[in-house]
């Protein structure tokens, strides 16, 4: 390219000029994979919200049946102590 300054300079124009062409549909790509982006964090926020919550839920479940398995285990060993 060095033998040829014009077409080098020719070149150097016509790319800027390309740049110059697409930086509104760049612009225009780069806020839709922005909103893209967010929509799929707060996607997963609210998975993992909904995840802890069912967490949360099946331990207190957990935790139901075992002090009722207890409770029922208690009554009947005070039920044999009692015959």
């Amino acid at each position: 390219m060095a033998e040829n300054p014009d077409l080098e300079g020719s070149l150097f124009t016509d790319e800027a000029a390309v740049d110059d062409y697409f930086k509104p549909i760049n612009m225009e790509a780069e806020t839709i994979v922005k909103m893209q982006l967010e929509g799929e964090e707060n996607r997963t926020k609210d998975m993992m919200n909904i995840l802890q919550k069912q967490a949360f839920l099946e331990r207190l479940q957990a935790e139901k049946l075992i002090s009722a398995e207890n409770v029922g285990t208690n009554k009947h060993d005070q039920d044999k102590a009692s015959t």
